[in-house]
């Protein structure tokens, strides 16, 4: 099976190639802006989160071997880097946030939600600070797409330092089919506890 999967890749990888118009339309939804679809129905906001993929006992990993060039761009990573596309993620969670609180009648709490990818900028290490009912804080990492709840994302080292450092404070949003029906899981504990890495990128010196 395995050398059918990899030629059904290579397959598709040829397919794109020869089909410039769907990589021009692919790129054109990476970067297009956040259109969200009017008035959030906050009570079915969060959803179920989707069961991360368990490698079976049989599986083994394929030799890593250069069989090709691959395609030029990652579109995945592309829309990950949509600006507009992650602030409107940013505010729609941070907005769940203060009818959550308000709901719960803390009205003051509400009003103390804090965008802090905004107010002190991305170093922070997350994107929101919340409450619980009792005061204590939740720092938020919100991560949006336009796609499915099992679309992957990308994370900096500097977002799972802190997500390790406070651990029982923090919890990941991932917003996803933005555009369409808006909706979150949310994923508490430290990153590389409560997902699934896979490491892309090395630095080296």
């Amino acid at each position: 099976m395995g050398n059918r999967q990899t030629a059904l890749a290579l397959y598709l990888v040829d397919w794109l190639e020869q089909h410039g118009e769907l990589q021009l339309h692919i790129a054109q939804h990476a970067d297009q802006a956040p259109a969200l679809p009017g008035a959030i129905d906050w009570q079915r906001f969060i959803a179920d989160a989707p069961t991360p993929h368990q490698p079976s006992a049989q599986e083994r990993p394929a030799p890593y071997q250069v069989l090709r060039p691959t395609l030029p761009v990652d579109y995945s990573a592309r829309e990950a880097r949509n600006r507009a596309l992650g602030l409107a993620g940013e505010q729609l969670v941070l907005d769940y946030e203060q009818h959550r609180l308000a709901h719960a009648g803390q009205e003051t709490l509400a009003a103390k939600v804090e965008h802090i990818a905004k107010t002190q900028g991305d170093g922070a290490g997350f994107d929101i600070l919340s409450f619980n009912a009792d005061s204590s804080e939740r720092f938020i990492e919100v991560k949006t797409t336009t796609l499915a709840a099992e679309t992957p994302f990308y994370l900096s080292r500097n977002e799972l330092l802190f997500s390790k450092a406070h651990a029982g404070q923090y919890h990941l949003y991932r917003v996803f089919d933005l555009n369409k029906k808006p909706r979150a899981f949310v994923r508490s504990r430290a990153l590389d506890v409560s997902c699934q890495l896979e490491t892309m990128m090395w630095r080296g010196w």
